[in-house]
């Protein structure tokens, strides 16, 4: 398909020329690879960070004891296997979750989830060929729940002292890399993996846009 824009002579000004590949199109958007892949991942990311922030919010609850950081470790695996602009997104959106169930003005934990996911971001594009190992794993949730706590430690505590902030730490820093960077995050990495190679192949990680 041609298209041009041609003055009083006759003369192309501006010529455009289109071509569709019918059997690239097909597959496009009906094959499981193809469009429907992205679709997948924009539900299921949804779905999970819904879930996830649930989780943060309730399970202090029944376990005060055990810090849980549920959501930020789902935002620490997206943002090293989704598009930068997506992460930030769902990171905005997973603080406002967060905000919202913790009655607390809106928009704080947004911009603390944020920088977490940028540095996991880049920690994942200078991982070369190792970005799927636990040990990266291990290093991405330390990255991330470490950020996150001492940010909430420094603007999210209110008219705490900083006495009792610094007593908090033990438990929310050390206790909580412990759980949820060296046990919870890399089984949840390997688990959203698994899932991701069984749904869509091998293949999976080239949709991730890292």
């Amino acid at each position: 398909m041609n298209f041009a824009v041609k003055d009083h002579s006759q003369r192309s000004l501006l010529e455009i020329s289109l071509t569709f590949n019918p059997e690239l199109l097909r597959d496009f958007f009906f094959r499981r690879q193809g469009i429907w892949k992205y679709v997948y991942f924009m539900l299921a990311d949804s779905a999970l960070l819904l879930l996830f922030c649930a989780k943060q919010i309730v399970l202090p609850h029944y376990f005060p004891e055990i810090p849980c950081y549920a959501a930020v470790l789902l935002l620490a695996y997206l943002s090293s296997r989704r598009p930068l602009a997506w992460a930030l997104l769902l990171a905005v959106a997973g603080g406002i979750l967060l905000d919202s169930g913790n009655f607390l003005p809106l928009g704080p934990s947004s911009l603390l989830l944020c920088l977490p996911v940028y540095l996991v971001f880049l920690q994942s594009r200078r991982s070369g060929q190792q970005k799927h190992s636990v040990l990266l794993s291990m290093q991405q949730c330390l990255c991330a729940t470490s950020i996150f706590v001492l940010l909430n430690l420094l603007f999210l505590a209110g008219n705490m002292s900083w006495t009792a902030r610094l007593a908090l730490l033990p438990r929310q820093l050390l206790l909580g890399v412990l759980v949820n960077a060296v046990f919870a995050g890399p089984l949840l990495f390997a688990l959203l993996d698994g899932i991701e190679r069984l749904l869509f192949g091998p293949t999976a990680g080239k949709a991730r846009g890292t």
